[in-house]
């Protein structure tokens, strides 16, 4: 089970979410051709990514939208 960081280590550049907002911190990287891509953990665990487009859309579903990486299961 997960669980919030009561210290930050050395070393590690936290990235939180948002103060009051039920909206995982995230991070926003772009391919060759400029193009954006998420990637947040879902509240199971697992690493999800999907295009800007479709994050920043209304409604977005934060824990079951985009692609989950890899073959993971929590």
């Amino acid at each position: 089970m997960a669980a919030a960081s009561t210290k930050i280590l050395r070393g590690v550049y936290p990235r939180r979410k948002p103060r009051g907002e039920a909206r995982p911190s995230a991070l926003m990287l772009e391919d060759t051709a400029g193009n954006a891509w998420y990637l947040w953990f879902d509240t199971s665990g697992n690493l999800r990514t999907t295009d800007a487009a479709t994050f920043e859309a209304d409604g977005f579903a934060l824990n079951s939208g985009g692609t989950v990486v890899g073959s993971q299961s929590a």
